[in-house]
């Protein structure tokens, strides 16, 4: 690390947007949370008809959204992470919807190179993303 610079200044431009981004999404799944949480208690929705929502949502709206917000280069990188996450996903015993709604940590991920090519992030990468989670309300 360079002398006198703070460590996010040290980081470079990328790793400096992928933490900003990946602070972000932490922060934005929280909100969802603790609302979607409110919803049911309420009774606005059920748990099973959020769940289905998200299913549905996932199937349909996921890489039309990806392609409008997206240029073509990054859409086709994007859509490769996503589609290595769903087979992971599939493998494993809670659904990412359910894990979403019930608060409850993600499955680990394996430090193997998926067959789509995509790295899966490093062991340190995943840990404190799980620290900031767990420093949130």
């Amino acid at each position: 690390m360079a002398s006198g610079a703070s460590e996010p200044e040290a980081l470079g431009p990328v790793a400096r947007m992928m933490m900003s981004v990946a602070a972000h999404a932490i922060t934005s799944y929280v909100q969802f949370r603790a609302l979607a949480e409110l919803l049911i208690e309420r009774g606005v929705i059920s748990r099973e008809e959020l769940e289905n929502r998200f299913a549905l949502s996932r199937e349909r709206e996921l890489e039309r959204t990806i392609d409008e917000w997206f240029t073509p280069d990054i859409a086709y990188h994007l859509k490769m992470a996503v589609q290595s996450a769903m087979a992971q996903d599939s493998a494993s015993p809670v659904p990412p919807h359910d894990a979403l709604v019930q608060g409850s940590a993600p499955p680990a991920i394996p430090h193997t190179q998926p067959a789509s090519g995509i790295a899966p992030p490093e062991a340190d990468e995943v840990a404190r993303a799980r620290a900031m989670q767990s420093h949130t309300p």
